[in-house]
């Protein structure tokens, strides 16, 4: 029995248990023990409902559109149950695209009579390289008004071969077009990047990345560039096959540095 005159307070190191008939526990005044208590069912009078607007009206449990999810639970306690289609009603139109913490809840009722109470819960879309989202989650950017990231990348040599032109209303562009990243060239990453995209990178050792004031040198074969050539004893060189014009070019150039 409960004494309107008492101040009670519900007791925080355990989660009651959320059905008819579950446990948790509640405390009579500071100070005083904790009493494990019952959760009784609950019913609304017409007062009441009238608050629960708008209240959206379902179909009947077991009817192959609405239908319950744990079984744990017995036909006396609160269960829990799916809506296995979306409902075509006018009244969606007044509920929100996205619930959040701080909306007020959502009512719905079947046709006997019984009240059921929304529970939102993540929606989670399959996004890879064999199956992406058509326009990358640029619905779900849009309702959520920005609250949700696009998806989307640039082609690159990860998902290339998985890469699709959208051409959907709401395809969005990602925002990590200018997020770098730096990749190790050790053997590990080597044979891994072989591994994802079946082509083959050769490593080259002691390289000189920088030229002069330490500019990026693109390549030898551009004309006006510095490139630094290591002499090697005549026994170790390779020989390889040159034709008459690149012979002269490179010796003119070489007779030039001297």
């Amino acid at each position: 029995t409960i004494d309107p005159s008492t101040e009670y307070s519900i007791a925080c190191w355990d989660f009651p248990e959320e059905w008819i008939g579950g446990t948790w526990y509640m405390r009579a005044g500071p100070g005083m023990y904790c009493r494990p208590v019952l959760n009784p069912p609950i019913y609304f009078d017409t007062n009441t409902t009238q608050l629960a607007n708008p209240v959206v009206p379902l179909p009947a449990v077991g009817s192959g559109g609405l239908e319950v999810i744990d079984q744990q639970k017995n036909e006396s306690s609160g269960q829990e149950f799916i809506l296995l289609n979306g409902l075509d009603h006018d009244i969606c139109t007044q509920l929100p695209d996205i619930m959040y913490e701080e909306d007020p809840p959502v009512f719905g009722q079947t046709p006997d009579g019984m009240w059921l109470q929304f529970d939102p819960r993540y929606d989670v879309e399959e996004n890879t390289a064999e199956n992406p989202l058509r326009d990358g989650g640029g619905t779900r950017t849009l309702i959520s008004n920005g609250l949700a990231q696009c998806s989307n990348v640039r082609r690159n040599v990860f998902n290339e071969h998985g890469c699709i032109l959208s051409r959907e209303p709401t395809t969005c562009k990602g925002t990590s077009d200018n997020l770098f990243i730096l990749i190790g060239l050790n053997a590990e990453n080597i044979v891994a990047i072989h591994e994802i995209t079946g082509t083959y990178p050769y490593a080259v050792m002691n390289l000189p990345l920088g030229g002069d004031d330490n500019a990026p040198i693109v390549s030898p074969c551009i004309k006006g560039t510095k490139t630094r050539w290591e002499i090697l004893p005549e026994n170790e060189c390779v020989q390889t096959d040159m034709d008459t014009q690149t012979y002269n070019v490179l010796s003119s150039v070489l007779r030039q540095t001297q």
